[in-house]
């Protein structure tokens, strides 16, 4: 179960992407504990150390986080990841209902896959989460 800090819930991609765009949902009720969180990749499952991980979005602390449909951010930072991950505010308890990644694989390689409950998480799994990861 998730601890209402640090919790985090991640995704291996399989190999190196360029994330382009997140959408994201917050579950029914608990939207609020989406705002401040952030969106994460790094080359390493264990996002470490830490000068090795890029934060490609952050949640504002003021946003209307969505429930039953996606808010979609453009990413514009370059580089190629093979880990992502949603991070946690602060007394958020990582409750997030649905992210899709979006971008475009290091490899000719086309792909589109969906993941229920992800569980290369260490620290959290989040229960009712959907990934959806989608590249060229």
């Amino acid at each position: 179960s998730a601890t209402a800090s640090a919790s985090w819930a991640g995704l291996n991609l399989g190999s190196s992407a360029t994330i382009k765009q997140i959408q994201y949902a917050a579950r029914n009720g608990y939207a609020g504990r989406m705002q401040g969180g952030t969106f994460q990749a790094s080359n390493s499952e264990s996002f470490r150390p830490a000068n090795r991980v890029v934060t490609l979005f952050t949640i504002p602390s003021n946003s209307k986080v969505p429930v039953g449909s996606f808010a979609t951010q453009t990413i514009t930072i370059s580089g190629s990841y093979q880990f992502v991950r949603y991070y946690g505010p602060n007394g958020g308890y990582c409750n997030v209902a649905e992210i899709a990644f979006r971008g475009i694989r290091s490899t000719t390689t086309s792909v589109a896959t969906t993941m229920s409950n992800p569980s290369i998480n260490r620290r959290s799994n989040p229960s009712n989460s959907t990934f959806v990861p989608d590249f060229e």
